[in-house]
């Protein structure tokens, strides 16, 4: 997996965890927040970085704050995998001695 790829994962889950959290320990929040006409209400639990549904075709992207912390996370990721490889070449290196 790309270096990238993990770090946008890693940006979906905490972009959508209070939402995943709100469905956990409600499951019918949603059903109990629809209107009338079908729709969810606005009080619904919120992405951190994303607007619009994608089901009304309002998806209006991501914020610049959510782009920041992908490239923060791109450096954590890097910095992880390279204390890892360090790690376990030092670990290989102990055991052909």
């Amino acid at each position: 997996m790309a270096v990238s790829e993990e770090a946008f994962l890693l940006l979906c889950f905490e972009n959508y965890e209070l939402v995943w959290k709100a469905k956990a320990e409600k499951k019918e929040m949603l059903e109990e927040s629809e209107g009338a006409d079908g729709k969810r209400d606005e009080d619904e639990a919120k992405t951190r970085w994303t607007q619009g549904r994608a089901e009304e075709g309002k998806n209006t992207g991501w914020a610049k704050a959510g782009m920041d912390r992908f490239d923060q996370l791109v450096k954590i990721v890097m910095a992880s995998r390279t204390e890892y490889n360090k790690v376990a070449v030092e670990s290989v290196e102990r055991l052909w001695k």
